[in-house]
């Protein structure tokens, strides 16, 4: 066994729902462009990619809090499947690449080669074994070696836990409460379990981008709840903790795990420009690192997973009530993997035009979004359950969203 490291706290919870049909932890992203997607040379890479990042096939042993990941777990998948019927643009058509991932005895890392007249590529890693940033370092390697190109290799060990054990940092104190939802609530619902999504692109917008979408959000439920009193507006940003190793650590690239957590009240005062600076506050405050190193959050990889499994995936009662009230603890959930660049995920038969992916979505909270910015274009894919809004409404909230995000 020539890899070995502790599952973090965080990826402990990823991996408290461990079922073949729930993909709530899985990290999906979306190439597409134009071109020829040669099968042998995939695979040829992808098997190269693997046997140079040790974290593409790990495998959990052990049980409670002595569990590990250990590198013999099984290499990255290929697949290949003809998906001329599916637009690229929601999750309707998208009939394949639908299963979960057993974390003991699957491949934890894909991919999907999707030929036709609009090319693409999905890849699709565990959360418990990489996090955003990780899986599209994963990806860069793939297309290094397809370029012939050196690779980087990850063999690094860190983790969200094990990088904020190095740091001094704040008590995490942000208080979780009942959050507005842009989502206005239905009279007549009947419970539909999972989440649907929609991707939007925003040519021109690539500066501020979480900021504008949390503003943008934030307007739409002030203007839409004019009858009534708005609950707070509180937003999750995810945030890449690889920041805080020193330029020496930082040369053992890790794929696992290394996000923590930003939690942000918007108040009716804020703008842009001021959401913006709580951002870089927080960040320069360490609020992140403070998120990881709660108590309670340590506790959670000594739990079984039947104690932590319904505040992640509530049983039906449970998410009606939920529903009823709505008794949400975030308004969305927004994360962003940064400007990307077309070379970093192009070759000698393909080019690539756009880069998304699927945000991982809980059914508890409205809205899950996912952004990207390649070139001066941004693209988003927003989230939210079937339960709350159809298919017709969250294309019509999505155009609305573009709408005020293109204004401000």
């Amino acid at each position: 066994m020539s890899y070995y490291r502790s599952l973090s706290a965080l990826e402990s919870t990823y991996v408290a729902i461990n079922k073949q049909h729930n993909t709530s932890f899985i990290n999906q992203i979306f190439i597409e462009g134009k071109g020829h997607l040669d099968p042998h040379k995939w695979q040829r890479a992808i098997a190269l990619a693997s046997k140079q990042n040790v974290g593409s096939h790990l495998r959990l042993k052990g049980i409670w809090g002595w569990r590990y990941w250990d590198s013999e777990g099984k290499n990255p998948q290929l697949h290949v499947v003809e998906h001329d019927d599916w637009d690229g643009m929601g999750t309707k058509g998208m009939n394949f690449a639908q299963q979960g991932m057993d974390v003991r005895k699957d491949s934890l890392a894909e991919v999907w080669l999707l030929p036709g007249t609009t090319p693409r590529i999905l890849f699709r890693t565990h959360h418990a074994i990489m996090d955003g940033m990780g899986t599209i370092f994963w990806i860069q390697e793939i297309f290094r070696a397809l370029n012939r190109q050196t690779l980087l290799s990850a063999d690094g060990r860190w983790t969200e836990t094990t990088i904020a054990k190095q740091q001094k940092h704040p008590k995490y104190t942000f208080q979780v409460d009942k959050s507005a939802s842009p989502l206005q609530k239905k009279a007549n619902r009947t419970l539909r379990r999972g989440c649907h999504w929609r991707r939007i692109e925003i040519p021109g917008i690539s500066s501020k981008i979480i900021p504008r979408f949390i503003q943008a959000i934030a307007e739409y439920i002030r203007e839409k709840q004019l009858d009534k009193r708005v609950d707070r507006i509180c937003m999750r940003v995810p945030a890449d903790l690889r920041r805080y190793l020193s330029t020496e650590d930082a040369k053992s690239y890790s794929l696992g795990n290394c996000t923590s957590l930003i939690d942000l009240d918007i108040s009716v005062e804020d703008d842009v420009q001021s959401i913006h600076k709580k951002i870089l506050r927080a960040m320069r405050n360490k609020e992140d690192i403070g998120f990881v190193t709660q108590t309670a959050l340590q506790l959670i990889k000594w739990m079984p997973g039947f104690m932590v499994r319904p505040a992640i995936y509530p049983g039906d009662k449970t998410l009606n009530t939920i529903y009823d009230k709505e008794n949400y603890p975030f308004t969305a959930n927004i994360s962003y993997i940064g400007k990307q660049e077309i070379k970093h995920y192009s070759d000698g038969d393909f080019t690539a035009t756009a880069i998304f992916g699927i945000p991982i979505a809980l059914e508890n909270r409205p809205l899950f979004i996912g952004i990207s910015t390649i070139e001066k274009n941004t693209h988003a894919t927003i989230s939210a359950p079937y339960s709350l809004i159809s298919e017709a409404e969250l294309e019509k909230f999505c155009q609305e969203l573009i709408t005020r995000i293109v204004a401000l």
